[in-house]
């Protein structure tokens, strides 16, 4: 058996690709992009399109021990790669602050943290594990709503990273200084980790973060 590999889709190369790709490649860690087609743009990822494409890449990787599902545009990494593999349990959802895309799902949510929302674009776990969560979920309803808005309705359906301990999901506008880089490494000082995966979600931009690791600013 292999031990990791981190798998993206795509339908085009362009902003954060080649970075996030090299530092995969400086990490030996093995990296798929699987290139697909989005007719409708996001609304082509419908819960029920992301449910296939899971399962999908877990039979084509089925001879790895872990994988990792990420976003490819707007995503990096740090950390070594058996740090990243002494972390992952059998399915570990990402979790962000803002419930996305639509608010009027926030209330029922008694989870505590500020990270506690859903978001689908990464995902984590053994093949054979997500390939049966999925199979599970795909009994479920509505499946045809957008990946995320359908998380946000279900959300106890995966074990959610409220913690940040593999996956951070940095937000625009809802950063509260938890977020430092000591010695130019990540960490969540909330919950003293150190996240592997940075999601840089909807309009949130890196150039913040990168001024951070210089120690120009000393959080987000």
């Amino acid at each position: 058996m292999k031990d990791l590999i981190v798998v993206s889709f795509i339908t085009e190369r362009r902003h954060l690709l080649d970075e996030y790709e090299g530092q995969l490649r400086d990490a030996d860690i093995d990296f798929h992009i699987e290139p697909v087609s989005l007719p409708d743009g996001i609304g082509s990822i419908t819960m029920r399109w992301r449910l296939d494409y899971w399962r999908r890449m877990c039979a084509k990787f089925s001879d790895y021990d872990r994988i990792v599902f990420t976003d490819a545009w707007d995503v990096l990494f740090y950390g070594s790669k058996t740090e990243l593999c002494s972390k992952i349990p059998p399915v570990l959802m990402s979790a962000e602050r803002n419930c996305w895309p639509d608010e009027s799902l926030a209330s029922p949510n008694t989870l505590r943290g500020p990270w506690k929302y859903p978001n689908p674009g990464m995902m984590a776990g053994y093949p054979e594990t997500i390939d049966v969560w999925c199979d599970w979920c795909g009994h479920m309803q509505g499946l045809d709503a957008m990946d995320q808005l359908w998380c946000n309705r279900f959300p106890f359906s995966a074990p959610l990273d409220t913690r940040a301990v593999v996956f951070y999901v940095v937000s625009a506008d809802s950063e509260d200084k938890a977020l430092q880089a000591p010695r130019h490494r990540p960490w969540n000082s909330r919950y003293g980790t150190f996240p592997h995966f940075f999601h840089f979600a909807g309009p949130c931009h890196p150039d913040p973060f990168r001024a951070m690791l210089r120690g120009e600013v000393d959080a987000l």
